[in-house]
């Protein structure tokens, strides 16, 4: 019997695929071979094709080994430049994992995890306790709390006690929920829930190095009212007499053109910037990452990307503003060396990518990287432009 057709598909679907493929598999008798490196899937593959794939797995789990065997040393390039590599987490377990790859601590907490799997939204005692337990286990590493990102992909639809208790503005079906009402526009729109979020986090605050990431902001205006609710509760508890630090950092997410583009100006309202690279190539490209016809669009670097990029960390090199990248092109070693020779110095991602991306930096020389870079700049074509970057 011959190879059935291989199937590209995205990163984003991958995951739905796998149950889908286990259920054709268990229907049909066929045993289909996954590549989840470069996302492509083989129906029916020949004998030599599985011995292909077992043996790529074989040596893909022998390298990795190999990797967490140097994950407790640091992230520092060649000509000894040293590089923070942050975890993304949603869980406890990830928190554990994030320990144990060494990370430099948590550069993005996606908190609306915490109601989703529950199918609860938790009040704010619960919140606390969860955020409180989290920042001891770092033990005063940086610990950034993304407040919720509600919507979009992530769409929530609340039950009636819910509604009522916090008032919920709306709860009608979007037609583009990546552009609706979604992260700091919901929770502008139901204040009792940003409320309850944002005491959760004072409150934690002393228990580590608690720091606060505003979602998808398009303008300033934005930033101000979170400001003035974390003065107001501020002011509120601490005439209660509840401890809360000083100083928490506030961030913003740069996941919207509007934002990058304004970013000289969110520097000066803000303590640090996360580039949230997802949402960003999304709405730069008007391609929807969930839609199989447009996430082609999102594979690869695009030279617009590359000038977005570049104004940022020029503007948070001017203002002294710390600057991460986060989403899933920070966990791929393919544009590691892009970032670092960008002027990145700060990478967030999943725990289980850290010993790779470490071992990409240790092994890289920052100069080289930032020439290699600048000739990249120059580029026009996305497809002349990757092919530049991947070549090197």
């Amino acid at each position: 019997m011959s190879e059935t057709e291989k199937h590209p598909i995205s990163k984003e679907d991958f995951s739905n695929h796998l149950q889908l493929l286990r259920e054709f598999e268990a229907d049909k008798g066929l045993h289909p071979s996954i590549d989840g490196i470069n996302g492509v899937v083989i129906v029916n593959p020949l004998k030599s094709s599985l011995e292909k794939y077992k043996n790529l797995q074989k040596n893909f789990i022998s390298s990795y080994r190999d990797l967490k065997d140097k994950v407790h040393l640091k992230a520092v390039t060649k000509d000894r430049v040293k590089i923070d590599i942050f975890s993304n987490v949603e869980s406890f377990e990830d928190i554990e994992l994030s320990t144990k790859n060494f990370a430099d601590g948590v550069g993005l907490f996606r908190s609306e995890y915490i109601f989703l799997k529950e199918k609860k939204f938790p009040v704010m005692e619960k919140q606390f306790k969860i955020y409180q337990e989290m920042a001891r286990k770092l033990k005063n590493k940086p610990f950034t709390i993304r407040l919720f990102d509600i919507g979009a992909d992530k769409n929530y639809f609340f039950t009636d006690n819910e509604r009522e208790r916090f008032k919920i503005f709306s709860n009608y079906f979007e037609i583009n929920p990546v552009l609706g009402c979604r992260a700091i526009r919901f929770l502008m729109k139901n204040e009792k829930i940003l409320e309850d979020q944002i005491e959760a986090i004072l409150r934690a605050s002393v228990y580590g190095d608690v720091r606060i990431l505003i979602p998808f902001v398009c303008d300033i205006s934005e930033v101000r009212y979170v400001k003035q609710k974390l003065k107001k509760i501020r002011k509120r508890l601490v005439e209660e007499g509840v401890k809360i630090k000083k100083e928490i950092p506030l961030g913003i997410m740069v996941e919207v053109p509007a934002a990058a583009i304004m970013i000289d100006e969110f520097m000066r309202e803000v303590d640090f910037c996360s580039i949230g690279t997802n949402d960003l190539m999304q709405c730069l490209m008007a391609a929807d990452r969930g839609n199989p016809d447009t996430s082609h669009l999102l594979e690869f670097i695009h030279p617009s990307f590359f000038r977005i990029l570049s104004k940022v960390i020029k503007e948070s090199k001017l203002h002294k503003k710390p600057l991460s990248i986060c989403g899933e092109m920070a966990a791929d070693p393919r544009f590691t060396k892009v970032f670092i020779g960008s002027g990145i110095k700060q990478m967030s991602m999943a725990p289980r990518h850290i010993p790779i991306i470490k071992e990409v930096i240790r092994n890289m020389d920052i100069e080289v990287a930032r020439y290699e870079v600048k000739k990249a700049f120059g580029s026009y074509d996305s497809a002349e432009l990757n092919e530049f970057i991947l070549k090197n």
